[in-house]
This record gives C-alpha cells, sequence and structure tokens, in this order.
C-alpha cells in the first residue's frame, strides 16, 4: 500500500477542483475571436493620438476597425462600410457627437439597430443625459479604462464576456 505525499494529495484536490471549475473551452474562445473579427467598429474621434490609441486598442481586442475624424469624414464612411457598431466622440469639431448621433439615427435607418457608444472627457450628467436622448447606446467617460470599454462594446454588441 502506497502512503499519499502532499504533493499527491495537492495534484488531486487541484484535479477535483479543476474538474468542477466553469472552464472555457479551446472552441468557446475561437468562436469569440471570429465573432469578434467579423464585428466592425467605426471609430469617430478628432484628437489624432487618441484617435491612433483607439484603432490599436480596439484591433488587438479583435474587431475589425475603421477610424474617421469628424461629421464628413463619418458620412462618407457610413455611404462605405456598415459598422456594427460606432464609437463616437461627444468633443468633435463644427458638428459635435451628439448632434451627429441625432442625425444618424434620423436619416439612415438602415442603422437604427447599430449601437453608439459615446466617448467624451466632459461626463457631466447634462451631457450624459443628452447623448441617451439623441439615441446613444452607452457613455464612457475619458479616461477610460480599457478593459471597461472593450466590455461595454461586448455589452452593446451582445457579445458574450470573456471569462477571466
Amino acid at each position: 500500500m502506497t502512503k499519499k505525499t502532499l504533493r499527491d494529495n495537492v495534484v488531486a484536490l487541484q484535479k477535483q477542483k479543476i474538474c468542477k471549475a466553469n472552464v472555457v473551452s479551446l472552441q468557446d474562445i475561437r468562436n469569440l475571436r471570429i465573432l469578434k473579427s467579423k464585428c466592425r467598429l467605426l471609430v469617430v474621434e478628432d484628437d489624432d493620438v487618441m484617435r491612433q490609441a483607439l484603432h490599436r486598442i480596439l484591433t488587438g481586442a479583435g474587431y475589425q476597425v475603421d477610424c474617421v475624424s469628424d461629421g464628413l469624414e463619418l458620412a462618407s464612411a457610413l455611404d462605405q462600410v456598415k459598422p456594427d457598431a460606432i464609437i463616437l466622440d461627444i468633443g468633435l469639431p463644427w458638428v459635435d457627437g451628439i448632434e451627429l448621433c441625432t442625425l444618424i439615427r434620423a436619416s439612415k435607418k438602415q442603422l437604427s439597430h447599430v449601437p453608439i457608444v459615446f466617448l467624451s472627457a466632459s461626463a457631466d450628467e447634462v451631457e450624459i443625459a443628452a447623448s441617451f436622448e439623441a439615441g446613444g447606446s452607452d457613455f464612457v467617460a475619458k479616461p477610460f479604462d480599457i478593459n471597461f470599454l472593450i466590455q461595454t462594446i461586448e455589452k452593446n454588441l451582445a457579445i458574450p464576456p470573456q471569462k477571466g
């Protein structure tokens, strides 16, 4: 009869816990990556550094990302691409994000279901309320936590959140 060592007991206990845990399969991760890679985001941000950072962050998270810097570029982009979500800065020159959202919701019926997530450095209650009244789906204040931004986008795209 062999006596179990402490190591044997630890390994056995660890195996038990792993078997009981809700572990995501490798196929689930592959499916999530495929789902994300099919999602196209359109980022509207006038600040070059922030636009490039958002592109890098969201591409790194697995999304197809198109970026524009203002309302005119947005109008042109919407004639060519069909985004699954729009990430829209409020503080844009000439026509701000709230006005753009109102225009999108009023004139582009095929985009009525597309979530619009607002980004803004000014997160006062009036601006947040105005963004939702204009047809926005969500609001993220700058500076933002990268994981929070990605979770917000996933929530609005109805992508199951990643575990861990």
